[in-house]
């Protein structure tokens, strides 16, 4: 038998996922679908793109933060490593839902949250539902999707392997640490910046590098590059390496608790 990967093993173990995940889910999802409601009912039955955006992370982090009630206390983690399945499976399942499941339960949420809307308008202004096309209240920034779904991915991946280090207050630790990495790196994009743009002041080189070809970066006459191009080609291989870096830590974080746990 494959002890890394049975396709018959994964799939009842998922099935058992999905059961365990379904009781907290739906409330999880009744809550986001009711703020997503009232924020569009607010805003004239719309929503922008960056508090949409912000809601599905904040849904997203928290959990996969949630990974570590796996693992804390030790009751737990011996349950957990005694389901018949591989890390490997677990940590499949988990990334599936993460990756998969969550973003399409939130696009969900979001249709129904804008017929919700419709009739919350309807109620408090006494005037019959304004009907519209699906997902007419949501707003898409199609320049900074692939961005999106980039961090997204990153940011459910560090959490995931947040879980698997801090097995207490997870979501807080794995904040302040991610907070702490990214004022780092946006020391390094600054210096970089500079480096690149020849400017001496930090936010001038900064906003000398644009997400538009309209207002391409002040380069040297000797450059022959696009600036614009070097910077989104770098971000897009840099995020996705350090995705992959993060899932492949948390599970030889899971690997190794299941090592502890056979030498006691």
């Amino acid at each position: 038998m494959n002890q890394i990967f049975s396709p018959a093993r994964f799939g009842a173990y998922a099935m058992r996922f999905v059961s365990q995940k379904s009781k907290n889910c739906l409330l999880m999802y009744v809550v986001v679908t009711g703020v997503l409601a009232i924020l569009m009912a607010l805003g004239g039955q719309s929503i922008d793109f960056f508090p949409m955006t912000a809601i599905l992370f904040i849904v997203a982090v928290v959990e996969a933060s949630r990974f570590s009630n796996n693992i804390e206390p030790r009751s737990m983690k011996i349950g957990f490593l005694l389901v018949p399945a591989s890390q490997f499976e677990k940590m499949l399942a988990s990334v599936l839902y993460l990756f998969i499941a969550v973003p399409l339960l939130y696009i969900v949420a979001l249709l129904v949250a804008q017929y919700v809307a419709m009739f919350l308008v309807a109620l408090f202004t006494l005037t019959p539902p304004q009907w519209a096309a699906p997902f007419h209240a949501v707003t898409i920034n199609s320049d900074m999707l692939p961005w999106f779904c980039l961090s997204y991915y990153s940011s459910v991946s560090f959490y995931l392997m947040g879980a698997t280090i801090w097995t207490r207050n997870t979501f807080l630790k794995t904040t302040v640490v991610n907070l702490l990495l990214g004022f780092v790196i946006l020391i390094i994009i600054s210096i970089s910046a500079m480096a690149f743009t020849l400017q001496s002041d930090i936010f001038t080189a900064l906003g000398s590098i644009s997400y538009t070809n309209d207002n391409i970066s002040r380069l040297s006459q000797n450059v022959r590059y696009d600036i614009e191009s070097v910077f989104v080609t770098f971000g897009y291989i840099v995020s996705i390496l350090f995705t992959i870096g993060y899932l492949v830590i948390a599970y030889l974080r899971i690997t190794e608790l299941e090592v502890n746990e056979t030498k006691r």
